[in-house]
C-alpha cells in the first residue's frame, strides 16, 4: 500500500468513526506537544499522563494544544503511560456529549474557543475625525494594517536639532 492510500485511510477512519470509550479507554486534553511524537495529556481529574502518538497519526494528522484525544493505558515500562488510540473532533464531540459520554470538567471546545479569542483580540481602535480637504488627510494612517512582527522605528528630531544649532 502506498503512502498517500495509507494516509487516506488513516484520516478516513479519524473523521467517519465515533469511537465510545469503554473500560480501557479514558478521554483526556492535550496540555502540550513535547516532540518527537510524545504528547502530555490532563485527566478530567487534572492527572497528567505521557503519551504517544502512534505511527499511522504521524505525517498525517495533526494535534494541537487543548485538543481532546481518547488513550488506552499500557503497562508502563518507561516514562509513556499510554497511547493515543482516537483523536477526537467537534463531530465526534458532540456525539459523545449526546450520548452523555462527555466528562463534564472539559468546557465545550466553543466556549474555550470564545474565552481565548477575547483574550487575545486588541482593545477597539477610535478614528480621528479628520476634516475635509485638510493636509492631515494625506497623513492620516490609522487604517493601515500594523505588522506587530517588525520592531517599530520611531524617527528622532535629535539630530535635526543639533545641525540648526550649528
Amino acid at each position: 500500500m502506498s503512502k498517500a492510500t495509507k494516509s487516506k485511510y488513516v484520516v478516513r477512519e479519524v473523521l467517519d468513526e465515533y469511537p465510545v470509550p469503554d473500560d480501557k479507554h479514558v478521554i483526556m486534553r492535550v496540555t502540550q506537544g513535547l516532540g518527537n511524537n510524545l504528547i502530555e495529556v490532563e485527566s478530567p481529574d487534572g492527572i497528567r499522563v505521557l503519551t504517544t502518538l502512534p505511527a499511522k497519526f504521524q505525517h498525517t494528522i495533526w494535534i494541537k494544544k487543548g485538543d481532546h484525544v481518547m488513550i488506552e493505558y499500557v503497562e508502563a515500562v518507561t516514562k509513556v503511560q499510554a497511547d493515543i488510540t482516537h483523536i477526537l473532533y467537534p463531530n465526534q464531540i458532540k456525539f459523545l456529549k449526546k450520548k452523555g459520554l462527555w466528562p463534564a470538567e472539559f468546557p465545550s471546545k466553543s466556549e474555550a474557543q470564545a474565552e481565548a479569542d477575547a483574550e487575545s483580540q486588541p482593545p477597539p481602535r477610535t478614528k480621528e475625525v479628520v476634516a475635509p480637504n485638510s493636509d492631515s488627510e494625506a497623513e492620516d494612517m490609522s487604517d493601515v494594517f500594523v505588522n506587530r512582527n517588525r520592531r517599530v522605528q520611531v524617527e528622532s528630531d535629535v539630530s535635526e536639532s543639533e545641525d540648526e544649532s550649528e
